[in-house]
């Protein structure tokens, strides 16, 4: 498989001559590899009913009697064609080809930015995962690949990712290439489609006058800011390079030739620079974490180290002003050890000349303090400090973990009003409480025994043991997808149920916003929780 046409295959030295020419090339013109996610990422499709007088919408067919409606997230043109000056991009998603096809001629009609560099489901070798094809696309490796994904589990949480924040345009509407889910919906798309399609006058102007509310609510900018995290890696990585260059006695001719031992590493650049977001922030957590869960395996504490913060799991409030100032004058600076041996895979990203939950570090005062809710003891300690600790919503660690800056604390104070029922972090919570369970019982479902015992006798226990996860995990998908569009529909009623016990200001003991001891179950599966990360978006956009 060559990147710059993956649907042709070649023998691997040829694959390996070519890559080659493909590393001088990239180095020449002073550019990396970008690897872009479509769904949720640059675009957002549905299946449902869309009227086809909205602006900026694209209709189109690729099979008989199932639509398709893409909206591209705004500013996507922009995007791509300054992109294309400094990265040499490349389409991966789970979609069919004829979906990611359509796709790419739709953003690029002159074939300027992705030419033949398209991946798909169809060329993907694991069907729940990106990263299997990374060392047949770059046979010599990827120290130069970049990649940018709402979802982070399909690329077993690497280095060279970053995040982005969901794009959700039509509300009720998840991913609908996600590969698990792609037969229900189809099937339910095809049933939907034999009814009557012929709309009552009432129901035409409700559907007209939503479909105008979506016009005027579609305010995502968050291009602007992966732009910004795109060039500041591309800049720092050939600043590295350039300087390695220097120390060569004779100077070499990079039209024929190039030494890899000068190239960075992009899985080390980019957390280098993702420290630095708040490099000079230490959080406490209260309320966010569920009793009896390791603080320090939670998403929320891989956020914010990998921002580069410091998390205390005890509040420490500064003893004197003098160790306020002592902290505004302390510059941390990070070092980065760019050793080529150094391949591994992290999902909290970079790490730090002396990592911060080194036990042998001095403890730093609190600067910030991340709630879930207004009434715990460790609010109201803050509350009754002297000292400027900033008491913030989760949403402020999520959206500086998105945009890779340090965003403004006054936007996510926390309020005595504030739901955490609405924030990410709970809904993961919530999701693995009931879905862990569920996938111990599917396992003794009769579909899943009847087929595991078939599989025994084709293949050997441990491919039986895959086939049969891939099973229970189509169911629970299915099961999720109910859930979550049961939250959906309850969304409004969730919302008028949000209670002020605390209104009268009596301090709780506990930090925990959950009822009762929630177990940790490893056997549980992280790609369930994040994958409903765009289904919360789309309640919240409601």
């Amino acid at each position: 498989m060559i990147s710059t046409d993956p649907s042709i295959r070649v023998d691997q030295s040829v694959a390996h001559d070519i890559a080659k020419k493909d590393l001088i090339n990239l180095v020449k013109n002073r550019k990396l590899v970008l690897l872009a996610d479509l769904d949720h990422t640059l675009i957002h499709t549905t299946h449902e009913h869309v009227n086809p007088d909205i602006k900026d919408i694209h209709h189109y067919e690729l099979q008989r009697n199932f639509w398709y409606h893409t909206k591209f997230r705004p500013g996507c043109q922009h995007f791509l064609q300054e992109m294309s000056k400094l990265y040499e991009l490349h389409i991966v998603t789970f979609g069919e080809r004829n979906y990611a096809h359509k796709i790419a001629n739709l953003m690029d009609p002159e074939r300027r930015f992705f030419h033949d560099r398209i991946l798909s489901r169809n060329e993907i070798f694991n069907r729940i995962s990106k990263s299997d094809n990374l060392r047949s696309l770059f046979p010599r490796g990827d120290l130069m690949v970049c990649i940018i994904d709402d979802r982070e589990e399909v690329w077993n949480y690497a280095r060279n990712l970053i995040c982005v924040q969901p794009y959700v345009y039509f509300k009720n509407t998840g991913d609908i290439n996600d590969p698990a889910l792609f037969n229900v919906a189809k099937k339910r798309k095809i049933e939907e489609s034999g009814t009557s399609n012929e709309e009552t006058k009432e129901q035409r102007e409700q559907s007209e006058q939503h479909i105008q509310n979506i016009e005027h609510e579609d305010s995502d900018d968050y291009l602007k800011y992966l732009e910004s995290i795109l060039r500041r890696i591309h800049d720092e990585y050939y600043r590295i390079y350039e300087s390695r260059l220097h120390k060569h006695k004779n100077p070499i001719n990079e039209d024929i030739e190039i030494d890899e031992s000068d190239l960075p590493d992009v899985k080390k650049v980019l957390p280098l620079i993702k420290a630095k977001v708040l490099e000079n922030c230490v959080i406490t957590f209260s309320g966010v974490v569920p009793t009896g869960y390791d603080l320090r395996k939670q998403r929320c504490y891989l956020m914010a180290t990998s921002l580069g913060a410091q998390v205390n799991e005890n509040l420490i409030l500064a003893d004197e002003e003098s160790d306020l100032e002592a902290k505004a004058s302390k510059n941390t600076e990070l070092e980065y050890n760019f050793d080529d041996n150094d391949s591994r895979s992290s999902c909290s990203g970079g790490t730090r000349s002396e990592e911060s939950s080194d036990s042998k570090t001095p403890k730093k005062f609190t600067t910030h303090l991340v709630a879930a809710k207004f009434g715990t003891s460790k609010v109201y300690d803050v509350l009754k400090s002297k000292f400027p600790i900033k008491v913030v919503t989760p949403e402020w660690l999520i959206d500086c973990n998105y945009k890779w800056v340090k965003c403004d604390e006054e936007l996510y104070k926390l309020t005595k009003e504030y739901d955490y029922k609405n924030c990410l972090f709970h809904h993961e919570y919530n999701m693995h409480q009931k879905f862990s369970g569920s996938n111990k019982n599917l396992k003794n479902i009769p579909q899943v025994q009847t087929v595991k015992e078939k599989l025994k006798k084709e293949k050997s226990d441990e491919q039986t043991e895959i086939s049969t996860k891939e099973l229970i995990n189509e169911e629970l998908f299915s099961l999720m997808d109910k859930e979550v569009n049961e939250e959906l529909s309850d969304s409004s009623a969730d919302s008028n149920e949000s209670d002020n016990q605390n209104s009268g200001n009596e301090i709780s003991d506990t930090e925990s916003e959950t009822s009762g001891h929630i177990e940790s179950d490893d056997s549980f599966d992280d790609k369930f929780a994040f994958d409903l990360e765009r289904d919360l978006l789309s309640k919240n956009s409601e």
